[in-house]
């Protein structure tokens, strides 16, 4: 009898921690097998129904824990996020991410995220970033960002306040209607913080999709995984086939992005 509860007791854990990892989504990158620890890509456990932990990898070793949230409806990074080396043995950086709304509006273009990313070498604090995001926007450089040597600040460079919502590295171009004036497109041009010799002309475009009531539905920056030059642009508009390219392989459907 006792045999038997024992017996029972071990099933109910192995059923318990089943149904506990079915919770947790894996994505495979190129491992042939679940055991190919070294083609895993990133994990993603769902710690809550509105908060999701993502381990990324690579060739095995953890180079990123991220966290994200839903706040009313929209996604966002939340808590802290910790940067490794792809050797997995040392904080290449930590990210503090502060999230709060624009005013008292609720919706996602009102959502304000404020990263403040500090960078080590060898477990030296080397450099602290700030950035902002507002709503479907790319980052934005904000704050003070500051160079260390030996622990001491050796440079300093001033952005815009991090809690507005003006964004001073993004330019809007122009926008581009459709032929049956039923959505738009706007252009943006984001600027680099610090460019390089001969890069004066390598900005990232940011790309908005609305309808004629200005209603987002879809977009890309330079955070997008479709992201484009903005010298690369080219806009060609297909109704038939209910879709607009911005550049060469790259089209938005003509719908809500969900």
């Amino acid at each position: 009898m006792k045999f038997k509860y024992i017996l029972i007791i071990l099933l109910i854990s192995y059923f318990a921690e089943g149904f506990a990892q079915t919770r947790d989504t894996i994505y495979w990158h190129d491992a042939t097998n679940k055991t190919d620890i070294n083609g895993i890509h990133k994990i993603v456990h769902h710690l809550t129904d509105s908060t999701n932990k993502t381990v990324d990898y690579w060739k095995g070793n953890i180079v990123s824990i991220k966290y994200t949230g839903v706040l009313q409806g929209c996604s966002t990074s939340i808590e802290t996020d910790t940067l490794f080396n792809k050797q997995g043995t040392e904080i290449k950086g930590i990210i503090a991410n502060e999230v709060r709304w624009l005013g008292n509006s609720k919706d996602c273009d009102s959502l304000l995220l404020v990263k403040t990313l500090n960078i080590y070498n060898k477990g030296t604090l080397k450099n602290v970033f700030k950035y902002k995001q507002v709503g479907e926007f790319a980052d934005c450089p904000c704050g003070t960002w500051s160079l260390y040597s030996n622990g001491k600040i050796q440079r300093k460079q001033e952005f815009g306040s991090c809690y507005d919502s003006t964004l001073e590295n993004i330019t809007l171009m122009r926008t581009e209607w459709s032929p049956d004036k039923k959505y738009q497109l706007e252009l943006y041009q984001e600027q680099m913080p610090f460019a390089m010799p001969g890069q004066g002309s390598d900005h990232m475009a940011t790309i908005i999709l609305k309808n004629k009531r200005g209603e987002v539905l879809n977009y890309i920056s330079s955070n997008s995984k479709e992201n484009t030059m903005y010298r690369n642009i080219e806009i060609r508009w297909d109704l038939d086939n209910n879709t607009v390219w911005y550049g060469k392989a790259r089209a938005f459907d003509l719908e809500k992005k969900k």
